[in-house]
C-alpha cells in the first residue's frame, strides 16, 4: 500500500497530457497495477467518493456554468456530507469505466465533460413531492412504503410528479437488507446517459427483488 499514496498524489498534481501520458479508461489501469489488491483498494474508494450528499439541498444550487458531471460535489454549491455509517453496508456496485477531460492545465476542478458507469442493480420508482411540506420529496414504488431522497439541489425540486427516476444500489446492509442508493434521471443531453439528482437510505431491500443489474452511465 505504501506505493498507492505517491502514485495518486502523482496522477492528482501533474497536468498530463492524456492521449500520451496517462491511460483514459480506467479499465486500462490493470496493465499498470501488478498488485490487483492495490486496484481494488482504489475502485472501493472511488465508489465511496460518489456517497457524498447535500446538507441542505434547498440552499444548494447548480452552477450555471459546467463545472463538473453531476455525479461530483463540484456540480453545486453548497457543504456535503459522507455517511458514517458506510461500515455497516456491504459494496452492491463496480466501477466500470471512469472518464474525464479537463477543460485545461489549472487546479480549479472545471471540466469539459466526463462520466463514470457503474455496474449494479437498478430500479424504477416515482419521484414525488409530498405536498405537506414543498420542499420534501419522496420515492414511490408501486403499493410499498415510500422513502425519503436527499436531493442534490433545488433544481430537483423543478421534477414533476410522478416523473420515473432510477435507484442504483450502492450499498447494502447485511442484517436489515436495506439499500444506500444514488437517484437518478434520464439525461437529456447524453442519450441512454443519467444524470444524478441525490440520494437515499433505507430503501427497503423488497424494491430490489425485480430489479435489473445493468450498467448505467452517470454524466
Amino acid at each position: 500500500m505504501a506505493v498507492l499514496f505517491p502514485v495518486l498524489g502523482l496522477l492528482s498534481s501533474t497536468p498530463f497530457y492524456f492521449s500520451q501520458m496517462l491511460p483514459t479508461s480506467f479499465s486500462s489501469l490493470d496493465n499498470h497495477f501488478s498488485n490487483h489488491s492495490t486496484l481494488r483498494f482504489v475502485r472501493q474508494n472511488l465508489i465511496y467518493g460518489l456517497l457524498w450528499r447535500s446538507q441542505d439541498g434547498l440552499k444548494c444550487c447548480r452552477h450555471h456554468i459546467y463545472v463538473a458531471p453531476s455525479f461530483s460535489w463540484a456540480s453545486r454549491s453548497g457543504p456535503i456530507t459522507f455517511p458514517h455509517f458506510t461500515s455497516r453496508y456491504n459494496l452492491s456496485v463496480e466501477i466500470a469505466e471512469v472518464e474525464c477531460q479537463p477543460a485545461g492545465f489549472n487546479t480549479t476542478g472545471e471540466v469539459r465533460a466526463g462520466f463514470v458507469r457503474l455496474r449494479g442493480s437498478v430500479v424504477a420508482v416515482q419521484f414525488m413531492k409530498t405536498g405537506k411540506d414543498p420542499v420534501s420529496c419522496v420515492l414511490h414504488r408501486g403499493s410499498s412504503v415510500k422513502a425519503a431522497i436527499m436531493i442534490d439541489s433545488r433544481e430537483s425540486l423543478e421534477i414533476e410528479d410522478g416523473t420515473i427516476v432510477y435507484c442504483l444500489g450502492m450499498l447494502q446492509s447485511g442484517r436489515s437488507k436495506v439499500y444506500y442508493v444514488l437517484v437518478l434521471m434520464e439525461s437529456t443531453l447524453y442519450p441512454e446517459g443519467f444524470e444524478r439528482i441525490g440520494m437515499a437510505n433505507d430503501i427497503p431491500g423488497e424494491w430490489f427483488r425485480d430489479s435489473t443489474f445493468r450498467e448505467v452511465t452517470i454524466f
